[in-house]
């Protein structure tokens, strides 16, 4: 399955940087299932899809401010609760 998922992504994600955030860092299979809604991963080889992986400085209705300085202006805003 590890495997197969990596070449997935590989597959489907064209830039290197991006792939590298979006590859878990545990083993494939022993958590939630890496395998995403449909068109999930290519989404991000579009222009108007970025990925910050910096944290959450703070929120407002149509922005975020991440501790790396940087603001973002939103269109569609979607939030998951992990622990780093």
């Amino acid at each position: 399955m590890q495997w197969a998922t990596l070449k997935y992504l590989e597959s489907v994600v064209k830039d290197e940087e991006i792939r590298q955030l979006l590859t878990p860092k545990y083993t494939i299979g022993f958590r939630l299932p890496v395998v995403a809604l449909p068109d999930f991963y290519e989404a991000f080889n579009r222009e108007n899809v970025s990925i910050n992986p910096s944290r959450v400085a703070s929120v407002e209705e149509t922005t975020v401010h991440t501790e790396d300085g940087k603001t973002t202006k939103l269109d569609v805003r979607l939030e998951t609760r992990c622990k780093a």
